[in-house]
């Protein structure tokens, strides 16, 4: 029984112990959103330039850029942009637009952005440290 007792005791105190806290700083979220714009969804590869040899060009990181193929599908009913557009400190965006863009796949006003750009349906947490890092820029 006092095993019984103890082992209640224990699993009572573990429950209604504060649980630790982190505290994202914006330095935190502004890194985050580096690492998802270049390397997890890959942003970087469409709206900035490339060499010819297919490296990104350092420096010129979300400028903007040709797109460089062609839709699989010309005659279909989605239309491909030429470009994809510049991305830095996000020239004609609230941030949350911006976020509500990468949370839905399409704009506040309900309109859906040009192929190829992915319809993404990011956690609000992923899109806002991604608009984060592009502000920063």
């Amino acid at each position: 029984m006092r095993f019984l007792t103890l082992t209640l005791l224990a699993v009572l105190c573990a429950a209604i112990a504060p649980a630790e806290v982190f505290e994202t700083t914006p330095t935190d979220q502004i890194e985050r959103g580096r690492y998802l714009a270049n390397y997890a969804s890959m942003c970087v590869q469409c709206h900035s330039p490339h060499d010819r040899t297919g490296d990104l060009i350092e420096g010129q990181h979300f400028t903007g850029n040709a797109i460089p193929f062609a839709s699989p599908f010309p005659d279909g009913p989605v239309k491909w942009a030429p470009r994809a557009p510049a991305l830095i400190r996000l020239p004609g965006w609230s941030e949350e637009d911006f976020v509500y863009l990468l949370m839905n796949g399409k704009r506040p006003n309900g309109s859906r952005p040009m192929g190829p750009m992915p319809q993404f349906r990011l956690s609000r947490a992923d899109a806002s440290a991604i608009a984060a890092y592009l502000k920063s820029l």
